[in-house]
């Protein structure tokens, strides 16, 4: 079964990041947004985000959500596809189960 899992918190707010990656399977996706793009940073303290690189799953974050955080499209991690709220509503119809993370 397909699940879409989406993140509105940054990952710093508690271990929702945490939980819902080490869930993510290969057929599942994953979308950041609001204060969740954070966690698509490429370096986070100055490390490399080594949970984002071995995911094996869809990565999203919304750009708009980036834009307004400052975040630059470089410095997120290479497996992050920027998407707009129009791609996620349409997201959330492709998948069988939408699994909030908050």
């Amino acid at each position: 079964m397909a699940i879409l899992h989406t993140i509105n918190q940054s990952p710093d707010a508690g271990d929702q990041l945490r939980a819902c990656l080490s869930r993510a399977m290969p057929d599942s996706a994953v979308i950041l947004y609001e204060d969740g793009v954070y966690a698509a940073l490429d370096k986070i303290a100055q490390r490399p985000n080594i949970e984002l690189q071995k995911l094996d799953c869809k990565l999203y974050a919304v750009r708009d959500d980036c834009e307004a955080r400052g975040l630059q499209e470089t410095a997120l991690c290479k497996k992050v596809k920027l998407i707009d709220y129009p791609e996620f509503v349409e997201l959330v119809t492709r998948y069988d189960v939408v699994q909030a993370w908050s």
